[in-house]
């Protein structure tokens, strides 16, 4: 009996520390990126953009929509695969796969803010989340820096920024 105990308690002092508890990730394959979408809007002022990469070969087509535009109003680009590279860089560096299955919602705000994200590698989604008023660790620094590489690309290919 006194073994059986003994056995228990190592099991209970060494199990958290195995990775059996379904650790989070919090890197990803820069090279496996196949699909990106990051949106946000603003309930108080009606304002939304969506930023979307889609990898397909060698090339990528990335879509801008903003706020009020219809449809046909979307910027397209196709550009090469190191926007998807760029983005995984963000990815890792702030460990956004960690935020993959985040759901929160503050409710005790009337008006603000909400986001999501989806990011997939073949048909495999790596990273899905949404917040509403919510949002998880290092999301403005890395929300920034997706916006900066979408706005530099525009600029590249002779479109306006926001």
């Amino acid at each position: 009996m006194r073994k059986v105990l003994i056995f228990a308690l190592l099991l209970t002092a060494v199990f958290p520390f195995s990775g059996c508890f379904g650790e989070r990730k919090t890197e990803i394959d820069t090279d496996s990126l196949t699909y990106f979408c990051y949106s946000t809007s603003c309930f108080v002022i009606n304002y939304d953009q969506i930023y979307t990469c889609e990898k397909s070969g060698d090339k990528v087509r990335i879509s801008v929509k903003y706020a009020g535009a219809s449809p046909d109003e979307v910027t397209e680009v196709e550009t090469d695969g190191t926007v998807m590279n760029r983005l995984g860089e963000v990815i890792n560096k702030y460990e956004i796969p960690s935020w993959d299955g985040f759901n929160e919602s503050n409710h005790h705000v009337l008006d603000g803010e909400s986001f999501s994200l989806t990011v997939k590698s073949g048909e495999d989604t790596l990273i899905s989340a949404y917040g509403a008023n919510s949002y998880p660790e290092n999301y403005t620094d890395a929300t920034n820096e997706i916006e900066e590489i979408f706005q530099e690309i525009l600029v590249q290919n002779g479109y306006e920024p926001y």
